[in-house]
């Protein structure tokens, strides 16, 4: 039963975290008084965002053949290289975390706002790394 429920998760969890980080970044966009490059580049993030969401949706679901071999051992199976597979997707998620981290710190340093108004502003958004 715990072998369903990893499979589960693992069809679930990065997918999860693909539309937060977009919605964060439909959020910036909504914020106004963006350059058109500050637009382009939230639009291609937020295309290579979603592009990685099904990419790893699409290799979670066929990590095995068949299907139901990731949870009944018994089978017999072709599995891709997982550990491979997971530290990958890992690490392509945290590059597109610092990405979408960057977003609002270049938008900030780009502001007419004082120096201290940026400084406040920066680490109220820098909260949430921690």
């Amino acid at each position: 039963m715990a072998l369903i429920w990893t499979y589960v998760v693992h069809l679930l969890y990065f997918p999860t975290l693909a539309l937060i980080k977009s919605s964060i970044l439909v959020f910036l966009l909504q914020l106004g008084g963006h350059t058109r490059r500050f637009r382009v580049v939230i639009h291609c993030l937020n295309g290579i965002n979603l592009a990685f969401m099904v990419a790893v949706f699409g290799g979670s679901v066929g990590q095995c053949t068949p299907v139901s071999s990731f949870w009944d051992l018994t089978l017999e199976h072709k599995c891709i290289n997982q550990p491979v597979f997971y530290l990958s997707q890992t690490g392509l998620n945290l590059l597109t975390d610092a990405f979408t981290l960057g977003v609002p710190i270049w938008i900030f340093k780009a502001t007419e706002m004082g120096r201290r108004l940026k400084l406040a502003t920066l680490y109220v958004f820098l909260l949430g790394t921690m």
